[in-house]
């Protein structure tokens, strides 16, 4: 790898011209977030998605372990807002990653359990034993006045 250093900042607080190049866009996206949420009104999806000149569409398939939805990407506030909202409910609008969205759950499918969690419990026992193993011999190292004398003999 070839580095050039294009930039040295000083320590302190960033200029506001430099700033400005960071922040304008969460503040933009913020505004238009602002200004869809004022323009939703109704009580049913159909009825906003008739306002807004959109249509009501389904994610099939949504779980807590990967927040994504189809031809939405990485929504996790609007996965977990779904996962709190009782089935038959509307939410309120919600403020994704990508867009404003306002959710109805039409099922929710409680995950299986697991007969046993032993594989769980032992993967955690054993992660824990390698990291005491390896505290206890950074700390025997840190704690040893060990001077190297080898080269006197070699």
């Amino acid at each position: 790898m070839v580095a050039q250093l294009t930039e040295k900042s000083e320590k302190g607080v960033m200029s506001v011209a430099d700033a400005s190049s960071l922040v304008k866009p969460i503040l933009v996206r913020e505004k238009k977030a602002a200004v869809l949420k004022g323009k939703i009104s109704g009580t049913t999806l159909d009825q906003i998605a008739s306002a807004q000149g959109q249509t009501v569409k389904s994610a099939l398939g949504v779980n807590m372990k990967t927040p994504t939805i189809s031809g939405a990407g990485n929504e996790p506030k609007v996965v977990g807002t779904a996962f709190a909202l009782e089935v038959g409910n509307v939410s309120k609008p919600v403020v994704g990653a990508n867009g404003v969205y306002v959710i109805e759950v039409t099922k929710k499918t409680p995950a299986n359990g697991l007969d046993t969690y032993m594989s769980y419990a032992s993967q955690e026992t054993k992660s824990r034993e390698n990291a005491v193993n390896s505290r206890v011999f950074n700390a025997l190292k840190a704690a040893a006045e060990i001077e190297d004398k080898r080269a006197k003999f070699y």
